[in-house]
């Protein structure tokens, strides 16, 4: 058997969804299967595929080509942003299986499986126009991250020594500055990891902020980025897929929300306690607010509420199940 991910990612748009899409390429690998990516991208996507097998192709508004390139596959999974209906019609009438990672548009489909790990998302009628003819994967308990995530040994709090800052891959709104400056000068004892992402416009400027007291990552692999929130005794973390990497490890979360889409998954985390406190990116005196929320998370007891409320939310077998129930409709 053989698959394909199709998806997009580039300088523009951003790797997070690439990134997340590395778990089912691995799982289906380790299974033995053949695999490739199918990107509408450009070339940073290579950072996120080394030693993975994939393809650069305009494929929007071209389904009809896609589909006849790829027609001796198996099944397709699909997670895109800015797939047009009439694309997604077009892969549903092919002989092609679809798994549809959808946790945005909300397309309609026939004869799929529709993927859409949004926390609470099984309680709400976002799918109920695909209810029928699908089979529908929704809530928390399919969430998908990174092999790095998974498997670790949830430490319990202990003193507050350290703090992660990360704001995206491009930093749309450059908080991570004022946010460094604010908090290293609010709370001087305290470490700081910040991650400053790959298409960040301020990464010059943040760089020139690294201390005793201030390290700054770029390029960070999931074992890199798992081990520096595994150090961090709390985070401050814009919204989107990194809030269920954070959720895995069970870090007790500031978030901010830098774009509209990351509502659904900001609103799921804070009612299932990983986020004590959320704050739009455009918020009057964010960073002071920010950090009278992080003056109120030093207790070890706050923080150890928050870890035992999310331990065990993220499953840790999710996309091997996922894969096997794809495999299953075959």
């Amino acid at each position: 058997m053989r698959f394909v991910i199709l998806t997009e990612g580039s300088h523009n748009v951003g790797l997070g969804h690439i990134a997340r899409c590395t778990s089912f390429y691995d799982e289906l690998e380790r299974s033995g299967f053949d695999v490739e990516f199918v990107v509408q991208g450009d070339d940073t996507i290579k950072s996120v595929l080394a030693h993975r097998t994939y393809s650069l192709m305009a494929w929007h508004g071209r389904m009809n080509e896609f589909v006849s390139l790829y027609k001796e596959c198996t099944a397709v999974i699909l997670d895109s942003l800015t797939i047009s209906q009439n694309d997604v019609s077009i892969l549903c009438e092919s002989d092609l299986k679809l798994l549809a990672i959808d946790d945005y548009l909300r397309s309609c489909y026939q004869n799929s499986i529709i993927l859409d790990w949004t926390v609470n998302v099984e309680n709400t009628n976002k799918h109920a126009h695909n209810s029928s003819n699908n089979s529908l994967l929704l809530g928390a308990e399919y969430a998908v991250v990174r092999e790095a995530f998974l498997n670790n040994v949830i430490s319990q709090c202990a003193d507050f020594k350290c703090i992660l800052i990360t704001m995206g891959g491009s930093d749309i709104h450059n908080l991570s500055v004022p946010l460094i400056k604010s908090i290293s000068q609010a709370y001087p004892d305290s470490f700081l990891n910040i991650i400053s992402g790959p298409f960040s416009l301020n990464k010059d400027e943040v760089m020139r902020l690294q201390s005793d007291k201030i390290d700054v990552h770029s390029s960070l692999n999931a074992e890199q980025m798992s081990d520096l929130m595994k150090q961090s005794d709390l985070a401050i973390s814009a919204g989107g897929q990194t809030l269920y990497e954070l959720a895995s490890l069970a870090i007790p979360t500031i978030a901010i929300q830098v774009i509209d889409n990351q509502n659904e998954d900001i609103e799921g985390w804070l009612n299932k306690g990983l986020l004590y406190k959320v704050y739009p990116w455009d918020e009057s005196d964010l960073c002071m607010k920010i950090c009278k929320s992080i003056e109120e998370l030093q207790p070890i007891a706050i923080r150890q509420t928050i870890r035992d409320k999310v331990v065990g939310e993220v499953s840790e077998g999710s996309c091997r199940e996922i894969i096997k129930i794809l495999i299953s409709s075959l």
